[in-house]
This record gives structure tokens, sequence and C-alpha cells, in this order.
């Protein structure tokens, strides 16, 4: 009997992040998380390459590719101070400080 179980691993694989950004080889992703405090995102970056007729992807970045992936970094954290600002506030006590 062949029983499929919804693993983590499998859940993963069927995922898309919820924007993907990108500079010539260079790739972000963002993510959506959830915990037990609420949604989150998170962010992944990598550089596409070929291997002979193969395309593949590396989370590894050679010495050129880094002020590109300055430039990433950057995009992704406006996009999700954007992504932040057009959330409603959250309710609470105000913070002095």
């Amino acid at each position: 009997m062949n029983q499929q179980t919804n693993s983590p691993q499998a859940d993963e694989s069927r995922r898309r992040p919820v924007k993907t950004l990108r500079i010539g080889a260079l790739s972000a992703s963002v993510w959506r998380q959830e915990s037990n405090q609420g949604p989150f995102m998170t962010a992944s970056f990598q550089r596409s390459y070929r291997d002979g007729e193969e395309c593949k992807f590396s989370g590894s970045f050679r010495r050129q590719d880094l002020p590109t992936l300055r430039l990433l970094v950057d995009m992704v954290r406006e996009w999700l101070q954007e992504f932040d600002d057009t959330k409603p506030a959250a309710t609470g006590p105000a913070r002095e400080g």
C-alpha cells in the first residue's frame, strides 16, 4: 500500500515565493513564513549559471557578484518596507523612547 504523507519537504517544494527580484544572474526570493507569533517574511538569494547546457543555481557568490548582490539586498529591503507599510498598523500600547 502506497500512502503519501505531507512532509515538510513536500510542502516546501510546492510553495512559491511571494516576490522574486532579479538583476542579471542574481535573484532574490521573498518567502512568507508562519509562526506562533504570526506571519513574517524571509529572503533567499541565489546565482544562476550554466554547466554545459544545464542551468544550475548556487547560494555562493563570486567577488564580482558582491556589488550586484548588495543592490539586490537593498531592493528586497525596500520591497519589504513597502509591503509592511501597506499592512494595517498593529494595535497595542504606544512605546515611548
